[in-house]
């Protein structure tokens, strides 16, 4: 068990070290730079002079090596937009991607995971045919035209839910203001999600029921509920709880557009913000923060494997 986490320890810190490498080339081979998206009418002199105070005329190596070294020192930079440090940037918009995403992951479990098992078991069904349908539509449409789909929808042309932000102008932020703004980026982020994660359960379900130990337990009298969720239920949850693992960076990049479109203030509305003004310590300290969450679920997804599944559990050991 030791060996197999030290294992899976060193390939998180791999894939952290690779993908913020790639992406500080990426943001440094970008045309622009924020002295020319400042102002661009700016002399050579001036955007030289800015770009010396920021640190950018160095050659790309220093400028890596000088934030590889501030990184492991626990230094993040600081922002060139909000000339504030990128830890007080990230601890202030971090709450609200928490809530939005973690709404919108309850949201696909509580939906995908029964409306999968329940079109596993009674297949070729009306719900069966009806969900794999909406699953389908949920897949197939662009998650940034069923935002803009929805504000049309349920901000103009039914004014339910408001149409942007964390909360309304006046209002103290308080419990059920929140939630009408919640409603509909949780509702959009969760609805690819959700599709997924019925698809994989709907999928597994369907091979569980054809095992032996499935015919036994029928044998024995027991009703197709119990059945279903006494014994299908836990079988077929190891490719669900890898669709999970899968789904968190998805939800991590939909957020991204969700918080974009309903102008909700969290960490992937920030990012965005950061690569169009190539703020790039920003950038960068977003990258290191997620990539640092993605490992971590992936790895958190591992360890519920071996709880799931005993014969993962020897395997490992």
């Amino acid at each position: 068990m030791t060996a197999f986490l030290l294992r899976r320890a060193a390939h998180a810190l791999t894939v952290i070290f690779v993908v913020c490498t790639a992406t500080f080339a990426l943001v440094h081979l970008a045309p622009g730079g924020p002295a020319v998206l400042a102002d661009p009418k700016l002399s050579l002199e001036e955007q030289a002079a800015i770009e010396q105070r920021l640190g950018l005329d160095r050659p790309v190596a220093a400028q890596y090596a000088l934030w590889m070294g501030r990184v492991v020192r626990g230094d993040l930079g600081k922002s060139f937009l909000y000339e504030v440090p990128n830890r007080r940037a990230i601890g202030e918009r971090l709450p609200n991607t928490a809530l939005l995403a973690g709404t919108a992951l309850l949201l696909s479990v509580l939906l995908g995971v029964p409306l999968g098992l329940w079109s596993a078991v009674r297949r070729g069904g009306l719900v069966d045919r009806v969900v794999s349908g909406l699953a389908f539509v949920a897949m197939a449409v662009p998650t940034f035209w069923l935002a803009i789909g929805a504000i049309f929808t349920f901000a103009i042309a039914v004014p339910i839910f408001p149409a942007g932000g964390a909360s309304s102008a006046g209002e103290a932020g308080g419990f059920m203001d929140r939630l009408r703004h919640l409603v509909m980026p949780a509702a959009v982020l969760a609805a690819v999600t959700t599709a997924e994660l019925l698809r994989y359960m709907r999928s597994s379900a369907q091979t569980a029921l054809q095992q032996p130990f499935v015919r036994v337990a029928r044998a024995k009298g027991l009703r197709n509920r119990a059945v279903a969720w006494r014994h299908v239920f836990r079988t077929a949850l190891i490719p669900v709880v890898t669709a999970l693992g899968i789904q968190f960076p998805r939800l991590v990049g939909g957020a991204a557009i969700t918080e974009t479109v309903f102008a909700w203030p969290g960490l992937g509305r920030l990012g965005v913000q950061a690569a169009l003004g190539r703020d790039y310590p920003l950038v960068m300290a977003i990258t290191l923060f997620v990539s640092a969450a993605v490992v971590i679920v992936n790895m958190l997804m591992d360890l519920l494997y071996l709880w799931i599944d005993p014969r993962i559990r020897l395997d490992a050991s």
